[in-house]
């Protein structure tokens, strides 16, 4: 979707590309958050 939209209007390819790339580490950072703190809270 967001390569879709980049495709469609190349002027904001940069942009979607970094807003893309921001928000997977977001989410990855989250995650690896939220299992760390389960095995803490298990432990």
């Amino acid at each position: 979707m967001v390569f879709g939209l980049a495709w469609k209007f190349p002027a904001g390819t940069i942009m979607s590309s970094f807003v893309y790339l921001v928000g997977g580490k977001f989410v990855e950072n989250s995650f690896l958050y939220e299992v760390g703190f389960q095995k803490i809270h298990i432990s």
